[in-house]
């Protein structure tokens, strides 16, 4: 006589069976619990904001053909605007993102698991960022956090760009850690302070970053099984350090910036991310945010963060492809500004998360899955009867719990 199949080997065998199924219903809970993005038409297999996230169940992913839009300039460098309100309020973005709006995946490589080394350009950065338990505490947090689990929807594994030529870097997202903090004695504006301003180009930054990387000062970067680099150097500003990029200037257009460097470490680029003194009298301490310092820090520092992780080499992107990685052409309502990158649509979006017993301010990033700002992926929860017969139907509850609330969905599974 057959014996009842247990719950457990339902989880697994299952969930095989009626993939399909599941993404249907996937689909139909996404369109009623996020109407935000309701003028979307979501099909596994095709351009659909889950399948990226999804490549081993909706199969190898190409993406819908692009329009042939230019990228906004040679060299592109994203940066914080400067004035971002930081609006903790989470019913909507500070940008007027149109329905429909999705990141497109350009061929580029991501960060698949990040090494963060924090750098500190001299002596005199702010100790609210430098000491125990400050940045090097945020970093360790948020690198294995649901926060930071959002950013997985955008692995590359299975999804073809859309650029040209075309390309994927075929790449997992996976957590990461923090791996040092280190104060290095730069060549140029290693003494600034408020009293004693200093100026520095990106390039300046750059060959700075490259002689310390060489003289073993900050640890060497990590590459993942791709050859793509792992390791990102945020590096933080003392007072009085005024950096200029492209035609931006810290704490008058913006608050920071990431890019990589334009000639390689054996074998490819590396990603880094720039933010100034946030502290008075800088005009960074009322443009960049409304919290402590603290707050502003680690909410732009999280705007940069994911999109170095998700645009690893946009510092090196000329055309519409490869090293551009995901990235929006489309253009803000009413500006001839570009969606851009998974923060710049969000930017001034904050709110909190609790990472590792701590509670930080971050910033909200886009998520094609959930079609909006948000603070971390949906929870997936399956609840199935504790055992059936073989052959026999049952009930099946799924429970999505995200950004607009817990919605639960029951439907029968019929047998094969």
């Amino acid at each position: 006589m057959p014996r009842p199949f247990s719950s457990t080997f339902l989880r697994f065998s299952l969930l095989r069976k009626i993939r399909k199924q599941l993404l249907v219903v996937l689909t139909v809970v996404v369109a009623v619990a996020w109407p935000q993005i309701s003028a979307q038409t979501l099909k596994p297999g095709t351009d659909d904001p889950g399948s990226t996230s999804q490549p081993a169940s909706a199969g190898a992913d190409t993406q819908a053909a692009q329009p042939a839009t230019t990228v906004a300039a040679p060299g592109l460098v994203h940066i914080v605007p400067f004035g971002r309100n930081g609006n903790k309020g989470l019913t909507k973005t500070a940008i007027p993102i149109p329905a429909g709006s999705t990141l497109k995946y350009w061929g580029g490589p991501v960060i698949s698991q990040i090494h963060v080394v924090a750098v500190f350009w001299g002596p005199n950065v702010n100790t609210a960022i430098t000491g125990p338990g400050a940045i090097d505490q945020f970093f360790t947090d948020i690198t294995n956090s649901r926060y930071y689990d959002l950013l997985t929807e955008y692995s590359t594994t299975g999804v073809t760009g859309v650029g040209t030529p075309v390309a994927s870097s075929n790449q997992p997202i996976n957590r990461g850690g923090f791996d040092s903090k280190v104060t290095i004695t730069p060549v140029l504006c290693a003494t600034a302070s408020a009293a004693s301003p200093c100026s520095l180009t990106d390039s300046d930054v750059q060959r700075e970053l490259t002689r310390q990387i060489t003289a073993s000062v900050v640890p060497q970067p990590v590459f993942d099984t791709q050859g793509n680099a792992n390791t990102f150097y945020m590096i933080y500003f003392p007072p009085g350090v005024n950096i200029t990029v492209g035609t931006d200037k810290s704490c008058v257009t913006l608050c920071a910036y990431h890019s990589n460097t334009d000639t390689p470490f054996s074998p490819r680029f590396i990603p880094y991310g720039v933010l100034p003194d946030f502290a008075p009298p800088s005009a960074c301490s009322s443009g960049c945010g409304t919290g402590t310092l603290f707050d502003n820090v680690t909410a732009v520092t999280s705007h940069e963060m994911a999109e170095a992780v998700t645009d690893a080499l946009v510092g090196s992107a000329t055309t519409n492809g490869p090293p551009l990685a995901w990235y929006d052409m489309d253009l803000i309502p009413g500006t001839n500004v570009q969606l851009a990158e998974i923060g710049d649509m969000c930017n001034g979006s904050d709110g909190t998360v609790t990472a590792g017993g701590h509670t930080y301010t971050v910033q909200q990033e886009f998520s094609n899955l959930q079609g909006q700002c948000v603070l971390a992926p949906p929870n997936f929860d399956i609840t199935l009867p504790p055992a059936v017969p073989p052959a026999s139907s049952f009930n099946l509850t799924l429970s999505i719990d995200g950004f607009f609330g817990s919605v639960p969905i029951t439907f029968q599974y019929l047998g094969t």
